[in-house]
Parts: C-alpha cells; structure tokens; sequence
C-alpha cells in the first residue's frame, strides 16, 4: 500500500511525529485526493484533535486528526508514542489501539482511572518531570442525525482534564468554548450516548495489559478479560443493582401497605365511636 505522510501541525512538536492516512493514494493523484478529503465530515464520537501539555515526556504536544476511518500514528523510539522499537498506533474511528502516551492521554482525558493504563495508579505520575501541572485536551466531532444534544454542544464536544499535584478537575466545552460542566458525571453520559469505552481492553490494549494478558494469564483471568471487554461485568453489576432496588422498593410498599392498614382500622374506629356518641 502506498501511503503519503503529513506532517503534525503543530510548531511545539519536536519528536517528528507523522500521521499516515490509510486511504492515501500516489502523489500524482494528491490533488484529487485534497478535494476528496475536504467534503469528508468526522463521524460522531471521532476524535478531531487532542492536545498535551507537560503530559509525561510531552511539553506541549497538538496532533488533529482526519475525517478518515483508519488512521496511523508514527514516531521515533521514546517520542512518546511506544516504548521499543518503532510501532504503530492504530485509531480506527472511537477505538483506539496501541501502546503509547497518545493512547494514554485519550483514556485519562476521557475519565479513565490511571491504573488501567498498567503503568501506574496515581494520576499525578503523569505529569512531566519539573513541572507542577498536565493539562489534556480532546475534541470530539458531533454532528450528524445522532449528535448527542447538538442544540447544547454544537459540532464539537470539547473535554479537558487538568491535572495537578493535589487534585485534577475536568471541564466539558461546547463547540463555541461556552463552559457547559465541570463534573465528571456529564463526561461519562457524553462518553455512554457516543458509545466510547475507554477502559475497555478491546478499545485500548495497553502494553502491559496485554503482557499480562498473553504471558501470565490463567483460565480465570481469561474469564474475567472476556467479562470486562464484552461489558458482561457492567450488565451483571447494573443487574444485581436491579435487584436490590426492586427489593428495596417491595420492602417499602410492604411497609406503606401496612401504614394503610393501620390508618384505615383507626378510620374505622373513629367512625364507629362517631356514630355511637
């Protein structure tokens, strides 16, 4: 396949990093292709740009994304992308595949506890060494007939996650910069209506997941990775929650029931004693 490689955006980037599109065609086809490409609109949920600031060995890092199913990330050995030798980080529409600080920074931006990432469980480890703070920026495409309330956000859903050496807090934008939430319950609604899980293992593989996975992994921990990536593990905890609420609730129309009882004898007996005098 012959790919054509454009280079990232942004001035700040000193690693090289290149994105490789999957549907690129020989240059003397690249006007066409230009045109092509500039009717293309993201589908909703796709990521349109994240950006990392003092975000492990990144200081100030933009990367935007196209209008295109399938896109390739490279990067030079320690750039940030993976840690051995040179690989590659796919981004199929609202799944992500890899083993880099991209992967990492769209799983925390988006919510995600830091020890799904495997490499730690403390937040604030990913801050960059000498600094105070890390800021994460994503901006997801929501247009289409199943935009997630278009008349709220717009065509962009804008989602930042600062980090800081005490505490981290989150804001979600709409496409015009107007602060919508600040609470990370709104991020998770956001992430449920565009059906992106980001601490499920088939949407992110981290490296040391999967190492975990492939090398020290027995019947029991297959089982319980099956659970978590077909989100059987969510269905039984929203089940058993199920249960337990409608049993709370029997045991509170058990107890209005004979509430009601009691109130309709002493309604009796007022009526007879109200009758005899």
């Amino acid at each position: 396949m012959n790919n054509s490689k454009r280079s990232c955006s942004s001035a700040a980037d000193l690693n090289n990093n290149e994105i490789i599109s999957s549907s690129s065609t020989p240059k003397k086809k690249k006007k066409s292709i230009v045109t092509s490409e500039a009717k293309q609109v993201h589908t909703i949920g796709q990521i349109k740009e994240l950006r990392m600031l003092n975000f492990m060995c990144h200081k100030n890092f933009s990367i935007e994304f196209r209008a295109l199913p399938m896109q390739i990330v490279t990067g030079a050995n320690g750039s940030g992308k993976l840690r051995k030798t040179t690989r590659i980080f796919f981004l199929i529409k609202k799944y992500f595949l890899g083993k880099s600080t991209i992967a990492n920074a769209i799983c925390i931006c988006l919510g995600a506890q830091a020890r799904t990432t495997g490499r730690t469980s403390n937040v604030q480890s990913f801050i960059r060494k000498g600094e105070t703070f890390a800021e994460l920026t994503i901006i997801l495409a929501n247009e289409g007939p199943e935009a997630y309330k278009p008349e709220l956000y717009g065509k962009e859903i804008q989602i930042i996650r600062r980090i800081g050496a005490r505490s981290s807090g989150y804001k979600v934008l709409s496409d015009h910069r107007k602060l919508i939430s600040t609470h990370k319950d709104t991020i998770a609604e956001i992430l449920q209506a565009l059906s992106i899980s980001p601490e499920n293992p088939l949407c992110v593989l981290h490296q040391e997941v999967a190492k975990t996975f492939l090398l020290n992994s027995d019947a029991g921990k297959k089982y319980q990775f099956y659970m978590k990536v077909s989100q059987l593990d969510q269905i039984k905890q929203a089940y058993e929650e199920g249960v337990c609420t409608v049993e709370s609730l029997r045991r509170r129309v058990d107890t209005m029931k004979q509430v009601e009882f009691h109130s309709l004898n002493e309604m009796i007996f007022i009526r007879k004693y109200l009758e005899t005098h």
